[in-house]
């Protein structure tokens, strides 16, 4: 009884993420919901950052003049993607110094991992991420709905089973990933900030790395990273 309590109320949870305005009557809960548009209810309120990855959504915040971060961007598409929330700014009806404060806040999303050297940085976070996608596709296969489909859209070699692991790290490392010794991780950031990025979120901490190996990554990064950005 409780699992399928579970079972539907994460059915419900989906539904809502993928389908506005949504209809559920269930064996547990029957729920009505009209098409959801929540806006900040304080004033002055938080920011609420928006995460966006397609072409079309950096554009739609852009319009929206929101903040903005991006998950898995390759730095190749980096520009491309700025360029496209730019071109929203531009028709948000915000001045330009707004304009120009939320683009220069625009966030990109990375692993960050400093090792000793390159190989031993990629061959540990490449062990981690294995461990970390066995789980994330065990947790979707046993607790997402049956009839539940993901649009093939949103998947990528990472995300989506069908690839092998090799083809998934492979993916992940090149496209998400800031790795190697504090030489290379510092060019990598670089590199994202010829590419258009100001603002960087570092995922440092994997359940799967282990606690000392995440503090000594942190700390060569705090020593020997940072410290060429200032």
């Amino acid at each position: 009884d409780a699992r399928e309590r579970m079972t539907e109320t994460l059915d419900v949870m989906l539904k809502c993420w993928t389908a506005t305005p949504l209809v559920h009557k269930g064996k547990y809960f029957d729920v009505t919901l009209p098409e959801l548009r929540p806006v900040p209810v304080q004033k002055p309120h938080p920011p609420i950052w928006y995460s966006a990855v397609s072409p079309g959504s950096f554009k739609a915040c852009g319009e929206k003049g929101v903040p903005l971060m991006t998950l898995r961007v390759p730095v190749n598409q980096v520009r491309n993607r700025l360029d496209q929330y730019a071109e929203g700014l531009a028709s948000s009806g915000l001045d330009d110094r707004q304009q120009k404060d939320l683009l220069a806040k625009a966030a990109i999303w990375r692993w960050v991992y400093v090792g000793e050297s390159r190989a031993q940085a990629e061959d540990a976070l490449a062990a981690a991420l294995v461990e970390t996608r066995r789980h994330m596709v065990h947790a979707r296969e046993e607790l997402n709905p049956a009839d539940f489909k993901v649009d093939p859209n949103m998947l990528n070699p990472w995300t989506d089973p069908h690839f092998s692991e090799a083809e998934g790290i492979r993916f992940a490392l090149g496209s998400g990933a800031l790795i190697g010794s504090a030489k290379d991780v510092a060019e990598q950031v670089a590199a994202l900030r010829e590419a258009g990025a100001g603002h960087l979120l570092c995922q440092m901490s994997f359940g799967y790395l282990g606690h000392d190996r995440i503090k000594a990554s942190m700390r060569r990064f705090a020593e020997g990273v940072m410290p060429r950005f200032k």
